[in-house]
């Protein structure tokens, strides 16, 4: 299953292949680096994703706190996307009674 770092501290000229190739080392699969939808320019951060836990542990490990074109970059574990009980994210419904359920008097 790919595992994935989040990329933070970008500086706004790294493009995804220099953020892929600043972490080759471990196998990355793919690195994405958001940008402006307007200008086109990075935003400053971006993800990096890897075949498995082990190569991801690794590139943390070496590289969080390392320098990309000038800066210093930081590399965290994406966290699992968090679940929503309903619809459009929401919670479950709590009063006991089906969603358009007529009501009892």
């Amino acid at each position: 299953m790919a595992v994935q770092a989040i990329v933070s501290a970008l500086h706004f000229s790294t493009t995804a292949a220099s953020l892929k190739d600043h972490f080759a080392q471990f196998n990355p699969t793919e690195a994405f680096v958001a940008t402006d939808r307007g200008s086109g320019k990075s935003k400053g951060h971006g993800s990096v994703t890897f075949p498995t836990t082990q190569d991801l542990e690794a590139a943390i490990t070496a590289l969080d706190n390392s320098e990309l074109h000038g800066r210093t970059i930081k590399v965290d574990r994406a966290s699992e996307p968090a679940r929503s009980g309903g619809a459009y994210g929401s919670t479950p419904r709590t009063s006991g009674r089906a969603y358009g359920a007529p009501t009892t008097s």
